[in-house]
């Protein structure tokens, strides 16, 4: 971890025990990440991984989700967010030079999309690997969305200018939303993991959510990526459904980054 991504917080109102528990853990350089694979429903290959936080200090009841919402209410997101895409950035040029190419998708913090720091650091890493752009896949929350957020819109067509690829992540079938999307820069639409997992229920409205969202980001020219995938009932649904990729326990969980470059060729058809 680069020391210009561990300075103390400039600003937070607060610091629980959480929260200093983090800052300490930034400095200690106690974050870690692992890989889970993203899976193509045309032929079952592995088509990239998402690079996913793990922290070593963490509490059993702690899950990486409160971790993440601390870090934003105390003001860590940022050189937290900055440290994982150093990470990942890092694992991606090592892998490549072993001929592992998969693109790499990381998840960037609405609060850390607004940051200075964030764009200076990705022009940094784009000036020193002109291929970069290829390999590294920016995960944007929903909150990206909004439609008085104009900031966060021109930060987007920033990183696009780039020829950065942006996805919108944990996207929970918003269909006002969906009308944000032709404005945006965007190549993806990931569907939140609980509104996949609500197809399983009895009575949900899931299904015929999850058909519209897939139907109209298909006419956006956007690709559709299931997360959170743990059944076959979720899987068929979601292929029936025309998405064009699924991640999820079902099909491989997250992984170190030595498991990642043993799966070249790895086909999940057998499902």
């Amino acid at each position: 971890m680069s020391d210009r991504d561990v300075a103390r917080p400039a600003e937070h109102s607060s610091t629980t025990a959480l929260g200093g528990a983090l800052l300490e853990s930034l400095a200690r350089r106690e974050f870690g990440l692992r890989y889970q694979p993203k899976v193509a429903l045309t032929n079952w290959q592995v088509t990239g991984v998402e690079a996913l936080l793990r922290w070593s200090a963490q509490a059993d009841h702690e899950s990486i989700e409160d971790v993440i919402k601390e870090a934003e209410r105390c003001g860590l997101i940022v050189p937290l967010g900055n440290w994982v895409v150093r990470a990942a950035v890092h694992q991606s040029r090592r892998w490549r030079r072993g001929g592992v190419n998969y693109p790499v998708a990381v998840n960037i913090s609405h609060v850390q999309l607004r940051d200075p720091s964030f764009f200076a650091l990705m022009r940094e890493l784009l000036a020193q690997d002109r291929e970069l752009t290829q390999y590294l896949h920016l995960e944007i929350t929903g909150l990206a969305l909004n439609s008085n957020d104009d900031a966060s819109v021109r930060s987007l067509a920033q990183l696009a200018s780039l020829g950065f690829s942006l996805h919108v992540d944990d996207f929970r079938t918003d269909l006002s939303s969906l009308s944000q999307l032709s404005r945006l820069p965007v190549a993806a639409l990931k569907i939140n993991r609980h509104v996949v997992q609500g197809m399983s229920r009895q009575g949900s409205d899931s299904d015929v959510d999850i058909a519209a969202v897939a139907a109209i980001s298909r006419s956006l020219n956007l690709k559709v990526i299931g997360e959170g995938v743990e059944t076959t009932a979720e899987l068929e649904a979601l292929r029936a459904y025309g998405f064009d990729e699924v991640q999820g326990f079902l099909l491989a969980r997250p992984m170190t980054a030595d498991s990642i470059e043993h799966l070249s060729g790895f086909n999940c058809g057998g499902l």
